[in-house]
């Protein structure tokens, strides 16, 4: 045991230097920065608001040295005013470098953590090979290194998610809420996976669920009030610009520059198509056990990018338990053919990074390339393992306990 942790912490010395050299060397990470310099001002410079023009204008300073043009990055706060609390030991630290290489260093340890927590909550231990090639997936395909780099705070997010329901599986309800509440800072990315907690544990019985999830959210939004009372009309008010200049950003406005006059049609349409699957999947998932919620809510996860809800590809970490779910059930149910799924492991890692080689950067294509495939194959391979995880009945919700070595 001392030995692990003696070479967990030598590999997390390694991250850290990794990416504060990285760091130096790349100007990005401009996803944290703009919640790293609006917190900074809030709680270190007395700024009254992280959504006020000045803030904004620090931002666009820091970046460009100047103000931002207006087909520029502009710097909006843009999340809620709570993820200042959240991000507290981060915004802390005074240099920008470090902090990010930081940042960096604990969104690669949440990727390789929601690998471990998803394989922990469907009792799967796989082989040292296929464990290795799932956590190299998490950290180098081009749709997860994205949002390390550019230190997006959607893995983080995700990683709340992932705890909770980690912590639904063990039945420890509290813990669950908790971190529910703290993932919501990432509102599209968890509006849908909080109603459907809510609606799943209702029809468990599970108040403690409900009850720690909405106290934790009153405690997040009450610390925020006390610091600015209007941060929320503030913060509705950035949301809405947000698409303007961090388009495209749906399947409307990609097709849109591909098919120009088609974008509406089609884009109403995988919305009507998207919000029925979804609301048909967790009518069947009412009352079920844990197998059947996991399985949904990947399969709600993997329909949201189509839904026309604004969801960037930094938000596509949420769809790797999804990418999981399939292979544990293929690495379980054929444990023969383990060479087989690992080099399907491999050859969706390379085929992740194809848009990039084989696309113009100006192309429209490459927006679609990047943003709408992945979900649409997550929905077709979650169907493919529908009847594994939905047609087991677990007394009381917990996980099967199964420990088949693939």
């Amino acid at each position: 045991m001392l030995v692990l942790f003696i070479g967990c912490v030598f590999l997390l010395v390694l991250l850290y230097y990794g990416n504060l050299n990285f760091a130096k060397q790349n100007d990005a990470g401009v996803d944290f920065l703009i919640r790293w310099l609006p917190g900074r001002l809030v709680l270190f410079e007395r700024y009254d608001s992280p959504y006020s023009l000045e803030a904004t204008h620090q931002i666009q300073y820091f970046r460009y040295g100047r103000l931002a043009y207006e087909w520029e990055m502009q710097g909006l706060f843009s999340y809620p005013h709570y993820t200042i609390f959240i991000m507290l030991p981060l915004i802390a630290i005074p240099d920008f470098t470090i902090a990010r290489a930081l940042w960096m260093t604990i969104l690669e340890v949440a990727h390789i953590g929601i690998v471990i927590l998803t394989l922990r909550f469907t009792n799967f231990n796989p082989r040292p090979v296929s464990f290795l090639l799932m956590v190299i997936v998490s950290l180098i395909s081009s749709y997860l290194l994205q949002p390390i780099i550019d230190a997006n705070p959607s893995s983080l997010a995700a990683i709340f998610i992932v705890l909770s329901l980690f912590f639904l599986s063990i039945e420890k309800d509290i813990a669950a809420g908790i971190f529910l509440a703290l993932a919501t800072f990432k509102p599209q990315m968890t509006i849908f996976y909080f109603l459907l907690v809510f609606l799943w544990a209702y029809s468990q019985k599970r108040w403690k669920i409900i009850i720690s999830s909405m106290a934790g959210l009153i405690a997040l939004f009450s610390i925020s009030f006390l610091f600015q009372p209007d941060w929320f009309f503030d913060f509705v008010k950035q949301i809405m610009t947000y698409p303007e200049y961090a388009s495209p950003n749906t399947p409307a406005t990609i097709l849109g520059k591909i098919v120009p006059g088609f974008e509406k049609g089609a884009g109403l349409l995988l919305a009507i198509v998207s919000f029925g699957l979804i609301l048909y999947e967790w009518v069947r998932a009412y009352g079920k056990g844990f197998r059947h919620f996991l399985w949904t809510t990947c399969f709600t996860f993997a329909l949201l990018p189509l839904s026309g809800i604004v969801f960037g590809n930094r938000n596509f970490i949420i769809l790797l338990p999804g990418f999981l779910l399939f292979f544990i059930e293929k690495f379980r149910t054929y444990p023969a053919r383990t060479v087989l799924w690992n080099g399907l492991l491999i050859l969706m890692l390379i085929l992740s990074w194809s848009p990039l080689f084989f696309t113009f950067v100006d192309s429209p294509f490459l927006s679609f390339n990047n943003y709408l495939p992945l979900s649409f194959l997550l929905v077709l391979l979650m169907y493919f393992t529908r009847a594994a995880y939905t047609k087991q009945r677990e007394p009381g919700g917990n996980a099967v306990k199964t420990n088949n070595n693939a």
